[in-house]
């Protein structure tokens, strides 16, 4: 694996399911991640993927919701 991730993973369907859930636009995803709404868009088309310091924060808001859901 490298700084892109698992070149396995469907980061693009992962990624726009989770925020569909939580019922975000691509521009509320992107403040918080950090990231512009194109690289939101971008990575939720699969046109690029996630660079490992953004998989982190998805990691770690993923933990705060189910932790906050428990």
């Amino acid at each position: 694996m490298n700084q892109y991730g698992d070149p396995n993973r469907d980061y693009a369907a992962e990624w726009k399911a989770w925020r569909l859930e939580r019922g975000w636009t691509q521009e509320q995803a992107a403040q918080v991640l950090g990231l512009t709404r194109k690289s939101v868009r971008d990575i939720e088309k699969g046109k690029h993927r996630p660079r490992i310091g953004t998989r982190e924060k998805m990691a770690q808001l993923r933990k705060r919701y189910r932790e906050a859901q428990a």
